[in-house]
């Protein structure tokens, strides 16, 4: 399994949003490292539509995300999201029921703003971040987003592990894709390790051209 130390920070990129998940002291009105944000932006940050390209960085099991703990707890900011959707990103520890980490990934100056009745109507600002708490040992943990959940969307998505499974009453990944996968990133600058998840949230085929 996959296994991540309570030094190893994780993050996350897609076209869909960017989330870093970090091992530090649990705070409120959390922020990612502005320089941090700059180079995920000039490095691994594609536009809507774009495939990744997965030779850049050495790819991880998604449904095996272990975090070690220690006493350090578990941070996940959000730093872009390319999106029409307002995406809910959830997480379960373990056998636990899911958790809402954030209610609506829509982005206030993101690559593709959201916009209603033609109002940019995006929420969150880029390197905002949420503490998810400590964790005891070894602990699982998974992550879905609800597409377009914050509109009234009921499509659960995650990656290919979690494809058929019910989780708390709902089938994952209904129309049969994986949607979600995982990277490794070391950051030169700060000698510290990145795990990089990527979410798709489009249904079906249109959304694995």
């Amino acid at each position: 399994m996959n296994k991540l130390v309570a030094n190893l920070s994780l993050a996350a990129l897609s076209t869909l949003s960017l989330l870093a998940f970090s091992p530090n002291v649990e705070a409120a009105d959390l922020k990612l490292d502005k320089d941090l944000l700059d180079r995920f932006f000039a490095d691994y940050f594609q536009n809507e539509g774009k495939a990744f390209d997965e030779r850049a960085l050495p790819q991880l099991d998604a449904s095996n995300l272990y975090w070690d703990g220690g006493a350090d707890s578990v941070e996940v900011f959000f730093i872009d999201e390319g999106a029409g959707f307002q995406n809910q990103l959830l997480f379960k520890a373990n056998e636990q029921p899911l958790e809402m980490i954030f209610d609506n990934v829509s982005g206030i100056g993101s690559v593709m703003e959201n916009t209603r009745n033609g109002v940019k109507d995006g929420v969150m600002t880029l390197g905002e971040g949420k503490g998810l708490g400590k964790f005891d040992g070894p602990t699982q943990l998974s992550f879905f987003i609800n597409a377009d959940g914050n509109r009234g969307g009921t499509n659960l998505f995650g990656s290919d592990g979690f494809t058929g499974d019910i989780v708390d009453g709902r089938t994952v990944n209904a129309d049969g894709f994986s949607h979600l996968v995982a990277y490794n990133y070391f950051d030169q600058k700060s000698q510290e390790n990145y795990t990089i998840i990527g979410f798709e949230d489009l249904w079906g085929e249109k959304g694995h051209r």
